[in-house]
């Protein structure tokens, strides 16, 4: 089976693609600063990262 016929290709594509245009156009986005990440999509992972842990189980 081909990687490109696989159901969660394209998606997957798709949301790495708009945070790579996020990533350039948005200042706030994710910046380093001292060695650590700060931004919107770091807040959001560690928001979600319990939800996270909870669904996997």
């Amino acid at each position: 089976m081909s990687i490109i016929k696989n159901r969660l290709f394209w998606p997957s594509l798709i949301l790495a693609v708009m945070l790579v245009i996020n990533m350039f156009t948005s200042n706030q986005f994710v910046t380093i600063q001292n060695g650590h990440l700060f931004g919107t999509l770091i807040d959001i992972l560690r928001g979600s990262a319990p939800l996270i842990l909870v669904a996997l189980a």
